[in-house]
């Protein structure tokens, strides 16, 4: 049996996605790997940052609504 919990979308009922449920050990690991993640983001250079904030807003900002462009 799978622990899993569906996301779905308020307005229009549909499921956004399916996330699987973690015990503690699986928090733990999650949290250190985004401290991991977070000291690397913080060596990089200001411009290297805004570069990998770019690469993820482009392909999004077509989609987003109204002022958010």
């Amino acid at each position: 049996m799978t622990n899993a919990v569906q996301l779905i979308n308020p307005a229009t009922e549909q499921v956004l996605r399916s996330v699987q449920l973690v015990d503690v050990a699986g928090v733990d690991d999650a949290v250190q790997r985004a401290k991991t993640a977070q000291r690397c983001w913080e060596r990089l250079a200001p411009s290297e940052r805004a570069a990998g904030l770019r690469a993820v807003a482009d392909p999004v900002a077509p989609h987003a609504p109204g002022p958010a462009r």
